[in-house]
């Protein structure tokens, strides 16, 4: 199998390959160290396959604030990637019109394709024996959906509409993470 787009770390809003690679967002020589480690990423990545698309990955999508420093500090370092991705658990990093927002805002300002690289949605509240729990009924309050099998795909349902809805075609899709949780 080829891939056509490899990730080049994981939600790396604090960095990634600790402790050369951690970021510290208000020590500019942090965002250095970082860039080049995305830049060497990035080459190794073409020098594979010049045709794959990279992406850069970060948490919080329903923060355009933390995506544009970021990527503004990329774009200064001359970070040449292909994709924006976002992870949004409508639980944890806000509201769909704040992702509707944030991927509008970034794939306009810095011409890129954007897509949700993580996001899922609980369809019970019910524990498993051998797996532990990080859906309750906070998650569920501050999600917004009932913790159901409708509730899920309603959920899913609205965050691909918002991916569809980027202007220009930009949005690319929705990856859904992580799919052996359980419950």
């Amino acid at each position: 199998v080829t891939p056509q787009m490899i990730q080049i770390g994981n939600e790396i809003n604090n960095g990634m390959l600790f402790e050369e690679g951690r970021l510290i967002w208000n020590d500019p020589s942090s965002y250095d160290r970082l860039a080049n480690m995305l830049k060497s990423g990035i080459k190794g990545a073409k020098k594979a396959d010049q045709f794959i698309k990279t992406i850069i990955h970060l948490a919080d999508g329903g923060k355009f604030a933390i995506f544009d420093e970021f990527f503004g500090a990329m774009k200064d370092r001359q970070v040449n990637y292909d994709i924006i991705g976002a992870s949004f658990y409508p639980f944890y990093h806000g509201t769909l019109d704040r992702l509707q927002e944030n991927l509008n805002q970034i794939s306009a300002k810095y011409n890129k394709q954007v897509f949700v690289a993580e996001t899922s949605y609980a369809y019970t509240q019910q524990t498993h024996p051998n797996a532990s729990n990080i859906f309750g009924l906070n998650q569920e309050e501050n999600g917004g959906y009932l913790a159901t099998i409708q509730g899920q795909a309603t959920s899913l349902r609205d965050v691909i509409e918002v991916v569809a809805n980027v202007p220009n075609q930009k949005g690319l899709g929705i990856v859904y993470w992580e799919p052996a949780w359980l419950p």
